[in-house]
């Protein structure tokens, strides 16, 4: 149970806690005999002399500020310092993290630590990068802003960003956010370091796909793992019951074709002309009517909204093939079959498609293999998940897990009996919104409420 689970992780980081106590005090021993070194009497595992995953000399792990909107890299400080400091910048940022000093006389990197009754240098990242920031935020402590922000506006040739009145405020913390934005934007540093480490879409889509559609089944339809004559005969009889559909042996081949394809497609995130449309949705998002831009004479065409106004947008990315406004597609559930395509599938069109930008929309004709967009029209095909192809051959692919579970629940009913309507449809619009949350109604002859949290139920009276 969830109770348990939670138990079990309570109990877990108790244990580790522990383990690492025990090996700080081994350590600290070790530390203190006479002679000893650091890792007498620690048994050094192989977790221990691995590399750091996350290091800011390589460039993936980023310091700022999300309430002032500014943040930076190491190698953005060691492409600004290398010229000044005649340093190759990859050397600077591996310089600029770590036990490492500079003098400024001497044009030379030493080792901060104190030796002989020295006392220990500043490193290189608190001169070079702490300290400007520091220095920027004394304006908060009553220093002049144009006297603090003014030199670092000059040096760093910020002066066409940022208006000459900007300085000149009375909100020193305005003008401070205004410089730190302009000289150390955080979208630069966030985006920057995604680009630079994270994979592209067509290099992670060969390791992506096989984990979207594994599965048992798939698996057959593939015809992975088997001949394709044993595909091809497991899809021919995949269904013994009357009551399913069943396809003929050339028909099976012929799906088992264009599943190959275009899980060939998928593999290589290809935007081609011919390559099938394959886009996962992966939850709805609810948006003012008015917001969404529309070409001038244009009459909103977007599906069904409800009665405040807003609208379902369908956010997802595409997979394969090339998504366009209007075109007509295949919505697909989890436990969708390709081999009997009459059941857990239904059509939609695109009725526009959305680049989101924060809370700003911008309307797109198309959208390529690779790219995540929003869509209208499909707020009456989906609830929360699902998968839109282009043709009916083709697997869906899996949902998203969630590793928490229910612990929660919460007893509610209406204030009013009369607002059991609106009860109802805050729960439809908590059940659509909140991924972890599973709503449902259950009749009972003498309660009104709604329970839940990760789990809502809805009782009504018989």
């Amino acid at each position: 149970s969830a109770f348990d689970s939670e138990h079990f992780m309570r109990e877990a980081d108790a244990v580790l806690a522990a383990e690492q106590q025990q090996q700080q005090q081994q350590l600290q021993q070790a530390r203190d005999e006479p002679g000893g070194q650091a890792g007498d009497g620690v048994a050094q595992g192989p977790e221990q002399d691995e590399e750091d995953v996350f290091q800011p000399s390589k460039g993936n792990v980023a310091f700022g500020s999300a309430a002032d909107g500014w943040a930076f890299r190491l190698d953005q400080f060691a492409d600004m310092y290398s010229v000044k400091l005649g340093a190759k910048p990859a050397a600077l940022a591996a310089a600029l993290w770590g036990d490492w000093a500079y003098l400024p006389k001497e044009k030379r990197v030493v080792r901060a630590r104190a030796r002989g009754g020295q006392a220990a240098r500043r490193t290189m990242f608190v001169t070079f990068a702490l300290e400007p920031v520091w220095k920027a935020y004394s304006v908060c402590d009553g220093e002049d802003a144009k006297a603090v922000l003014g030199p670092i506006v000059s040096a760093r040739g910020l002066a066409a960003q940022l208006p000459a009145k900007v300085l000149q405020g009375t909100d020193p913390r305005a003008a401070l956010r205004a410089v730190l934005r302009a000289w150390l934007p955080l979208s630069e540093a966030v985006l920057g370091m995604t680009v630079a480490h994270l994979p592209s879409p067509a290099a992670a889509a060969p390791l992506r796909v096989p984990h979207l559609v594994d599965g048992g089944s798939n698996t057959a339809l593939l015809g992975m793992g088997g001949s394709s004559s044993a595909g091809i005969q497991s899809v021919a009889e995949a269904s013994s019951t009357a009551e399913q559909q069943q396809l003929d042996e050339a028909t099976s081949a012929e799906v088992q074709q264009q599943l190959e394809r275009t899980y060939s497609h998928l593999c290589a995130s290809s935007s081609a002309p011919d390559a099938p449309l394959v886009v996962f949705v992966s939850k709805m998002v609810s948006v003012p009517a008015n917001l969404l831009p529309r070409a001038p004479g244009e009459t909103p065409n977007l599906g069904a909204g409800n009665a405040a106004g807003e609208v379902f947008l369908a956010f997802g990315r595409v997979f394969s093939g090339v998504a366009r406004e209007g075109a007509r597609v295949h919505v697909l559930s989890a436990t969708y079959d390709p081999r009997l395509p009459g059941q857990q599938r239904q059509t939609a069109v695109l009725r526009g498609l959305y680049l989101m930008m924060g809370r700003a929309l911008e309307r797109l004709p198309a959208v390529p293999a690779g790219n995540v967009c929003a869509i209208a029209g499909l707020e009456t095909a989906i609830l929360k998940s699902a998968t839109l192809a282009g043709s009916p051959a083709a697997l869906p692919l899996a949902p998203m897990t969630f590793q928490a579970a229910p612990i929660v629940r919460v007893a509610l009913e209406p204030q009013a009996p009369g607002d059991m309507a609106a009860l109802a449809q805050g729960l439809l619009l908590l059940n659509r919104l909140g991924l972890a949350q599973r709503c449902s109604a259950l009749v009972c002859p003498s309660e009104r409420g709604v329970c839940g949290q990760d789990e809502c139920v809805s009782h009504q009276p018989a």
